[in-house]
């Protein structure tokens, strides 16, 4: 058996920027990041809502918020992500399938959960997104704080697939029960 030794990037820290590119660099700022945080990637092009979503989420979570599909690629392929959240304009179901396609190809991430915000969607734009496979879609308007029950609910089934696949061998006398609060 062989050891992969290739490194793997840290995290951004605080402030830092995470592309040598300046057109990205200047909007690429990473929040704090912390060992016990999951990494959401959000894609949005207002500068606005990334400022809202910066306020209200990085206390939680490790946020990467980018502006564009380019970015989010970019991000992507530099550092694991645990969710996705990708804004979609109406009009555009379709290029936003292709970036979360392309996304899932990444190694990074490959576990990721997928939620997609729209606003008023027409029949077939619903049906694309269904297919592309978003676990969870939310529908404008909606509250960050229902956004955060989302990723926080993605959080939750990530700890437990991971939980199922770990086999754990506990030596308890007979008779004794362990509860486990999940």
């Amino acid at each position: 058996m062989s050891i992969d030794t290739t490194p793997i990037a840290p995290p951004p820290k605080i402030g830092e920027r995470i592309s040598e590119d300046v057109s990205l660099s200047d909007r690429l700022i990473a929040t704090p990041s912390h060992p016990n945080r999951t990494r959401v990637l959000i894609i949005e092009e207002s500068s606005e809502m990334r400022d809202h979503f910066k306020q209200f989420l990085s206390t939680e979570f490790e946020l990467i918020v980018v502006a564009t599909p380019a970015e989010a690629v970019s991000v992507a392929s530099l550092f694991p992500i645990q969710i996705v959240v990708q804004d979609i304009e109406h009009g555009r179901e379709f290029d936003a399938v292709l970036l979360s396609k392309q996304l899932r190809q990444l190694n990074n991430c490959k576990e990721a959960y997928f939620v997609s915000i729209t606003g008023f969607v027409l029949p077939e734009g619903k049906s694309i997104l269904k297919r592309a496979s978003y676990n969870y879609h939310l529908t404008k308007p909606f509250t960050l704080r229902r956004l955060r029950e989302i990723l926080r609910l993605c959080v939750a089934k990530q700890t437990l697939a991971i939980l199922n696949g770990i086999n754990i061998e506990l030596d308890l006398p007979i008779g004794s029960t362990m509860m486990v609060e999940v």
